[in-house]
């Protein structure tokens, strides 16, 4: 959790100096689009090993309304889950009071990292394996 609160403060430290009293919004949807692009790619990962493997007889196939419902589904558990540990009862003063203001950078590097992490396994798909 320790690194879960350290992101939180990071990214709350950078957009109270930038956006002042309308960080709130913007910093939970910063931070949990990632965290949707996280659980998704882990999904597809999952999803991709199990197909490999020869004594498991997997087939997935979603259609497109299913997905984004379950994708909504999803993000809204996660926007949940943030609130009750970030922003309820004003617990967002405390993490910030613990962990020290990095200037956003381990904010931005979750977040490129997060859609790095989704997007280089379909481009090199695409380039090597032409899936």
């Amino acid at each position: 959790m320790k690194w879960y609160y350290m992101l939180w403060a990071d990214a709350i430290h950078n957009a109270m100096d930038v956006h002042g009293r309308d960080w709130k919004y913007r910093v939970f949807m910063f931070i949990a689009m990632p965290q949707l692009v996280n659980l998704f790619t882990v999904f597809l990962w999952i999803s991709a090993a199990l197909e490999k493997m020869p004594f498991i007889e997997y087939h997935y196939s979603i259609n497109h309304d299913c997905g984004l419902i379950i994708l909504f589904t999803i993000y809204l558990v996660i926007l949940v889950l943030n609130y009750f540990l970030i922003l309820r009862k004003k617990r967002f003063e405390l993490i910030l009071k613990k962990f020290p203001n990095k200037n956003g950078s381990i904010a931005e590097i979750y977040y490129f990292v997060s859609f790095g992490l989704f997007l280089i396994p379909i481009i090199i798909g695409g380039l090597f394996f032409g899936l």
